[in-house]
């Protein structure tokens, strides 16, 4: 069995900008973050954000990068990619539209099939369960929480209401504060819900997501996971 593991040897993309965070300073900004990695017909995809394009590889090692047709919401951060049956879906976030959706047979070379969506996400994780039903995950806040709701796989739009899943608790949890040493307030975004079933089908399942120290000043990400049995 081989092993592979971080860092990549990918290229990437920067960004200049004048951060009104920090009085108009010039800030260089490295992009590809949030990377969402599949397998598709043996091979190897990693879709990331603001890098316009998509790293291939055939070993997970040597990765080469290729344009990704324009139709895509390629300025658009965390991008969210799963195979479902002979298709691949693509999606990533907004706060203020709605998003949509994109499905191919053919990553690089299309054609994608638009799904008009019909709420805004951030941060989103589509998971496909065993028994072929559809979940969404999304969430990025100190504030508002990481929602999920089953889609109908189909249509891709949700059946009933969104559920709170995972709420924010900076005063009884320490990594959900921001600082080195945990101990400031307000609390950090908890984001990036990633889930995972259980092998077997038991209907248990975990919940991971993120909470970052202070993206501008600290290096800094912690993981929390919650369970359902």
């Amino acid at each position: 069995m081989k092993y592979l593991c971080n860092p990549v040897n990918i290229n990437y993309r920067y960004q200049f900008n004048m951060d009104p965070r920090l009085h108009g300073q010039m800030q260089i900004c490295r992009e590809a973050a949030d990377p969402s990695m599949i397998c598709f017909h043996g091979r190897y995809y990693i879709f990331a954000s603001m890098t316009l394009g998509v790293w291939v590889s055939d070993d997970l090692t040597h990765w080469e990068n290729h344009r990704l047709p324009r139709e895509l919401p390629l300025y658009d951060y965390a991008p969210d990619v799963r195979v479902m049956g002979d298709w691949v879906y693509f999606c990533a976030s907004r706060r203020e539209e709605n998003c949509d959706r994109y499905r191919t047979k053919d990553i690089l070379n299309g054609p994608y099939e638009k799904i008009e969506g019909s709420f805004p996400f951030w941060d989103p994780n589509l998971f496909i369960d065993d028994d072929g039903r559809v979940y969404f995950y999304w969430g990025c806040s100190n504030i508002t929480p990481i929602w999920g709701v089953e889609l109908d796989p189909q249509t891709m739009h949700p059946i009933g209401e969104k559920r709170v899943l995972v709420e924010g608790h900076p005063f009884e949890i320490g990594y959900e504060r921001v600082g080195a040493d945990n101990s400031q307030l307000p609390a950090s975004e908890a984001e990036i819900p990633q889930e995972a079933g259980h092998p077997g089908g038991s209907g248990a399942g975990t919940s991971q997501t993120a909470h970052p120290g202070h993206v501008l000043q600290k290096a800094l990400y912690r993981r929390g996971v919650d369970g359902q049995a």
